[in-house]
């Protein structure tokens, strides 16, 4: 009897807390983060684009992007937004009339144990003309 209780209570604790564990990982409502509204390109100009999403738990805000899909090399961050579960980011200094390809990733959540949860596939966007009206509130475009 008692090497069947030495065996079973820390087999018990164990999954106590890896139950525990797991509940936290899960975050709101017993879901792992997401996004849960965009992205959205907010302004797109012929030199720059805001581009905006949310997610269900407070979490960085990074966007990689670039002109070809399959090389996102360039970086764009922005601090933690309203609750840190709105995400906005500012990218400047793009080239006019231009197609842009980009993923969102939100990670670090708090309470999340490093999840990230990012856009699968590539998204674009085509900067305006030079002189051109902003575009504002436009999906993305799937490629």
């Amino acid at each position: 009897m008692k090497t069947r209780l030495q065996i079973f209570l820390p087999a018990a604790i164990f999954a106590a807390l890896f139950v525990a564990g797991a509940a936290r990982m899960s975050g709101q409502n017993g879901q792992g983060l997401q996004i849960t509204n965009g992205p959205v390109l907010e302004e797109v100009t012929s030199d720059s684009v805001t581009i905006a999403w949310s997610t269900n738990m407070q979490g960085s805000t990074n966007v990689m992007y670039g002109t070809d899909p399959r090389n996102l090399s360039q970086l764009a961050e922005a601090p933690w937004g309203a609750n840190g579960h709105t995400h906005r980011v500012k990218i400047r200094n793009l080239q006019p009339n231009t197609t842009y390809f980009f993923r969102i990733e939100t990670g670090q959540a708090r309470g999340g144990h490093g999840q990230e949860t990012e856009t699968v596939r590539p998204l674009a966007f085509t900067t305006t003309p030079r002189g051109a009206q902003p575009l504002r509130q436009v999906a993305p475009r799937m490629e």
